[in-house]
């Protein structure tokens, strides 16, 4: 899967650097270099690139706004010095596929990126992604962005619930841990950023749990992160897939959408 897939690693010339593209290539991947975000965006339009992995400074401007046009089926892991960084994307409303933090561990960050680009290979070769999911008796409906539990009553989740719950009940049995979980969050809900997956957590045990004390569906995994127990029902309904212009931006469908998967 990852020969010559085409990684794209936006960050200033460093020894870091220079180890994570000596790593990335070990594992077969095609990294390209970019020293600035003037230079990624070049490179963007220029090459088919699979993924960008960017070590940003989240008090720049022009990095979050580089950010913040990636198109949805581009990939995008951001490398960060510290934890509370995050804070700035989420503020901003700025979608991101997974964070790592210093220091960058070679194996992790490896890890990390091909867990993305199957994540999002999913996503696009999926042409009947379905537009409910169904466990134990509830329903999550993608569209309508509602939940309803077996009863057949609608339960209210915040922006950030739902895509936290989302992203659980589409990986049933997967131990995700705190990182990839803010990641399908980000932009959702601006919180302290060492809490905000376990306060969701817990708000959502206490909607979705017999007993939020002694939680079933949403199970802890010391060390690693949570665990989504539920089984999966049939899917009641499906879905194309099919991912948006961004028109906020202003570009449109332009030569830096044109990468990824879809």
């Amino acid at each position: 899967m990852t020969q010559g897939t085409i990684v794209l690693l936006v960050a200033e010339p460093s020894p870091t650097r220079k180890r994570l593209s000596g790593v990335l290539s070990a594992a077969g991947y095609q990294t390209v270099p970019a020293d600035t975000i003037a230079g990624a965006r070049s490179m963007l339009a220029a090459r088919r690139v699979a993924l960008v992995a960017a070590q940003l400074d989240p008090a720049s401007g022009s990095a979050l706004a580089f950010a913040r046009e990636m198109p949805p089926q581009m990939p995008l892991l951001v490398l960060l010095e510290r934890p509370e960084e995050m804070n700035c994307f989420l503020t901003a409303a700025i979608r991101v596929d997974d964070v790592i933090f210093a220091p960058f561990v070679d194996a992790e960050v490896t890890v990390r990126i091909t867990a993305a680009l199957v994540r999002r290979r999913a996503d696009c070769s999926s042409s009947a992604a379905p537009a409910t999911l169904a466990f134990s008796g509830w329903e999550l409906d993608r569209r309508a962005k509602s939940l309803t539990d077996p009863a057949g009553h609608n339960i209210h989740l915040t922006p950030a619930e739902f895509s936290l719950l989302e992203a659980l009940a589409r990986q049933p049995g997967w131990v995700q841990s705190r990182d990839q979980l803010l990641g399908a969050i980000a932009g959702r809900e601006a919180a302290p950023f060492d809490r905000t997956i376990d306060n969701l957590i817990s708000r959502l045990r206490r909607k979705i749990e017999d007993d939020s004390a002694s939680p079933q569906l949403i199970v802890t995994v010391p060390r690693f992160g949570y665990r989504f127990n539920a089984k999966r029902d049939r899917d009641r309904a499906s879905a194309t897939f099919a991912p948006p212009i961004d028109a906020a931006s202003g570009h449109g469908r332009s030569a830096i959408q044109r990468g990824g998967y879809c």
